[in-house]
């Protein structure tokens, strides 16, 4: 049986109007658009205060992250987008995230407020779970925006107690408001060793960190690596370290702090 050419065009387009993710986009959770956590900008699109727009993205234990949000309109200018009530949750149903979650845009560099428009979050997630973001703007006319997530975790891929050595960290805040890090240390076998949360007040230094007796009280010939996570803007804290003896022989080896490469 021959089936007419217009017959298949008119069942395709049905097809294609009744599909889901054609239908509403990203315009509801269940439909929501999946982000890496590499500083890929998602595709520009624009949303209103009646249309919210829906991302995701899976974080992991133990580390951080910033959400920003890039005001692509001409009038940029106007604070017009902002997450809907700090809308980052853990699934559809609006359940929180596990973790540290603060709204880091009035955190230098400041990115909202008067005159500026984009919007940034910092999470500083302690499980591995999936984030939801839902992006809304605050005016009826419809502004296009870009979203993008970067990892803010530090790593550390060597500490050591090994011969009497010590490893030391010494941490700066560069920003204008204090932030929230979290030091965790593993041994090679990847067992935890230490955990530590502390705040450093705005544009300040914390007391340093060691591994010594009087700190941490990591046992001698132990090494592994560690990760630093904090609730503030990418670049806000700068860690500095190294390893060292001290006593009839002196010798101190610095110590490698990096951050992940991200696209942008």
């Amino acid at each position: 049986m021959k089936i007419s050419y217009a017959v298949l065009m008119t069942v395709g387009v049905l097809l294609l109007l009744l599909s889901p993710s054609v239908q509403a986009q990203n315009t509801v959770c269940d439909n929501r658009v999946n982000l890496a956590p590499d500083g890929t900008p998602s595709d520009s699109t624009s949303t209103n205060n009646a249309t919210p727009r829906w991302y995701m993205f899976e974080a992991r234990a133990n580390r951080s992250y910033a959400i920003m949000l890039d005001n692509l309109d001409d009038d940029s200018g106007i604070d017009s987008i902002l997450f809907l009530d700090i809308a980052v949750q853990a699934n559809c149903a609006g359940d929180p995230v596990s973790g540290t979650v603060s709204n880091a845009c009035t955190v230098e560099p400041v990115s909202c407020g008067f005159l500026v428009g984009s919007d940034r979050i910092a999470i500083k997630s302690d499980a591995s779970q999936s984030v939801f973001i839902v992006v809304n703007g605050l005016v009826a006319s419809f502004q296009t925006f870009e979203l993008r997530i970067v990892e803010t975790t530090q790593f550390n891929p060597l500490w050591s107690t090994s011969g009497g050595f010590e490893t030391f960290y010494r941490f700066q805040n560069t920003t204008n408001a204090s932030c929230s890090v979290t030091l965790r240390m593993v041994d090679n076998g990847g067992m935890e060793e230490a955990n530590v949360t502390f705040s450093i007040a705005a544009n300040s230094t914390a007391p340093t960190r060691n591994t010594g007796p009087t700190d941490l009280n990591i046992a001698n010939d132990q090494a592994g690596s560690a990760t630093i996570t904090h609730n503030c803007p990418p670049g806000a804290i700068q860690v500095d370290g190294f390893t060292g003896i001290f006593g009839a022989t002196t010798a101190v080896l610095p110590i490698k702090i990096v951050t992940r490469e991200t696209i942008r």
